[in-house]
């Protein structure tokens, strides 16, 4: 226990500068960092799924929308081109 308590205390009065002591905090906050995002990762999988299929959902009531407006528009210039 003291050897891990002396690891700290040294760690501790290493210079703010030092660019061991530097490295040493950039690891440790790239493995926390990339703990998160794997842990939101793993944790959002079924929204993310559920989304995605909202989406594919959403991109086919468009595109029947779009095919309905262009036969409606298509339906109306002919009547116009008749009338002329």
């Amino acid at each position: 226990m003291s050897n891990s308590n002396n690891l700290f205390v040294k760690f501790k009065n290493m210079p703010v500068d030092s660019i061991i002591k530097t490295v040493i905090v950039a690891t440790i906050l790239c493995f926390v960092c990339s703990m998160v995002v794997s842990f939101a990762a793993v944790n959002l999988k079924e929204i993310q799924d559920v989304n995605k299929t909202l989406d594919k959902q959403k991109i086919y009531y468009k595109l029947q929308v779009y095919i309905m407006m262009g036969w409606m528009y298509k339906k109306l210039f002919l009547h116009f081109s008749l009338l002329l």
